[in-house]
């Protein structure tokens, strides 16, 4: 009896095993994961692993007028978690530089043109600073640090839409949108006898 017992919950233990193991696999989504770490300057710093390019610095945390417990080391560690968050479920799709009762911010829109989600503050600045060029700097980072040329297609990563700025974290992480993509060339095939 003991024996079956046993036999019984080895099942039950692998079978739940088995499930948890599935059911955290990760998925798509997930393959860029943003992090706060130390700089090769120095100080905390917001990063994301891409594909491309590795680690990639987006902000590195200086300021430490903020009041208690604002720390430097803080805010980098709340603000990469919620662009993990917003990755995570899918609405990291543009960053809006905007301006929330007053204080600039950063935030997260579904759509270019599109309002800052609620709740979607990334993250907010000292009156006085422009956001607009902070969305610039971290675009500019994420570029230096891939390689990527400047494009001179007229498309950007940065847009303005009805006077406001919107960064196509997309097009800035190095990503495809799958229904904009076609199949890879095939040097072997030939494309005139189609």
């Amino acid at each position: 009896m003991k024996l079956k017992l046993f036999a019984s919950l080895l099942a039950a233990s692998t079978l739940a095993v088995g499930v948890l193991a599935i059911g955290s696999q990760p998925s798509s989504a997930q393959t860029q994961k943003f992090f706060c770490s130390m700089s090769r300057e120095g100080g905390p710093a917001t990063f994301v692993v891409t594909e491309l390019a590795g680690n990639v610095e987006l902000i590195r945390w200086q300021d430490d007028s903020f009041p208690p417990p604002h720390t430097p080391q803080q805010r980098c560690v709340i603000v990469s978690q919620r662009f993990q968050r917003f990755y995570s479920n899918g609405t990291l799709k543009f960053i809006k530089a905007a301006i929330l009762r007053g204080e600039p911010i950063l935030c997260v829109a579904t759509f270019k043109g599109g309002p800052c989600l609620k709740d979607g503050v990334l993250v907010t600045f000292k009156r006085g600073t422009n956001p607009e060029i902070i969305l610039e700097q971290i675009k500019d980072n994420a570029r230096l640090a891939s390689g990527k040329p400047v494009l001179l297609s007229g498309d950007s990563e940065i847009s303005k839409v009805n006077g406001e700025f919107y960064l196509d974290v997309n097009s800035l992480l190095g990503g495809v949108d799958p229904s904009n993509s076609s199949s890879p060339f095939d040097p072997n095939s030939d494309m005139w006898d189609q």
